[in-house]
């Protein structure tokens, strides 16, 4: 009778420590390599991890095998609903874990396969992973949280992996628009500085009617030529001591179709005098280039429209002596073209030169002196 007795007090003692996971705390989790326990604990003697300051002999130890960890409460949970677009996310786990980072948990977008940047965390006081994105997630977005096979318990069980889904709360704030440059009424705008507008969300159907730059004769100007989520531009270059007038209207929505709060806006800039020379953009052949062909035909685009062309200005050279050529400009493209009358000589150097005569509407030459390039045909 004794010894069934003590088999009676032992599965007792056992089914008493088990299922309260503070009794477990004070009890202790065996101890990882290296004696390794979660914060606030320590390894004892007897192979667990005891709360720092605990007597050796002070708590009844569970001596079963451990389970290996897992997930007893999500924020947001399975398939939630209008989750806040700036909350963090937090993971409870059953147990103390290890290896808890961005890695093993992710956060993204079900139409994407990058994650969405974020910080992860974890709490071991409180066996929590937070999870907050960089950037707050879109609104009206589905997200899939993913749990990696990789997060441990002190004695090396492993995580068996999970993942779910939730959806951000709809978007009812229409975008606002919250910057603008060059502000309005500046003066002394350099002829090449950008018009850039800045949202605050992501925005769509920025054209060329949702977005203008006009003269005060009501002549458009300059092109959008970059867009971003939240910033458009529109580019000249300008004409000089000229005012120009920027509309920006409610065409433009975010994802929900709210149109821009305020618009139209409309405000204008007042531009100074063109002292920017134009800029070679592209030049073919280029400097020092070999192997070119004998029908080889010179070509180079400018940043802005230039005036004086003519093969006085723009000429090409073999051993010193011009030869003989037609230069074509063409203003639409602001491509400058110089075509040999006859093939070239093959195996041989041969010179292009841009006279500072060649300038641009304001004066000013597309380089301060002569500039040249040498190709060599093959």
């Amino acid at each position: 009778m004794p010894r069934v007795g003590a088999v009676v007090f032992v599965a007792l003692a056992s089914a008493a420590c088990r299922p309260d996971p503070a009794a477990r705390e004070v009890c202790g989790y065996r101890c990882g390599p290296n004696a390794a326990c979660p914060d606030n604990f320590a390894c004892y003697a007897d192979g667990r991890c005891h709360r720092e300051g605990s007597p050796e002999d002070g708590c009844i130890v569970d001596s079963g095998p451990d389970s290996a960890p897992s997930i007893i409460e999500a924020h947001p949970s399975d398939n939630e609903q209008d989750w806040p677009t700036d909350k963090a996310i937090e993971i409870v786990f059953d147990e103390p874990v290890f290896g808890v980072d961005d890695v093993a948990i992710t956060l993204r977008p079900t139409s994407q396969f990058d994650p969405v940047p974020a910080t992860v965390t974890y709490s071991s006081q409180f066996r929590t992973a937070f999870v907050v994105p960089v950037k707050p997630l879109f609104e009206d977005g589905l997200y899939v949280i993913t749990v990696a096979p990789t997060i441990t318990d002190a004695s090396g069980q492993t995580f068996g992996g999970r993942s779910w889904n939730f959806s951000t709360t709809s978007d009812t704030m229409p975008p606002s628009l919250t910057s603008m440059s060059p502000a309005p009424g500046a003066t002394n705008v350099g002829v090449e500085t950008p018009v850039v507008i800045g949202f605050s969300e992501h925005v769509f159907d920025i054209t060329p009617a949702s977005f203008t730059v006009q003269d005060l004769q009501g002549n458009s100007a300059g092109t959008i030529t970059y867009l971003a989520p939240a910033l458009a531009k529109r580019e000249g270059p300008w004409q000089s001591n000229t005012t120009y007038r920027v509309t920006v209207t409610s065409a433009i929505t975010d994802l929900r179709l709210n149109p821009l709060v305020g618009a139209p806006y409309v405000w204008a800039f007042t531009t100074g005098p063109d002292t920017v020379p134009p800029r070679i953009l592209f030049q073919f052949p280029r400097v020092d280039a070999l192997g070119m062909s004998v029908q080889t035909m010179v070509r180079v685009r400018f940043s802005e429209p230039v005036i004086g062309v003519s093969s006085e200005s723009v000429f090409l050279e073999r051993d010193g002596a011009v030869v003989p050529s037609t230069v074509m400009y063409d203003s639409a493209s602001n491509m400058l073209s110089l075509v040999p009358v006859g093939d070239l000589a093959p195996a041989t150097a041969y010179v292009v030169t841009i006279l500072p005569t060649l300038t641009d509407l304001a004066g000013n030459p597309v380089v301060p002196g002569v500039m040249s390039w040498t190709f060599t045909t093959q």
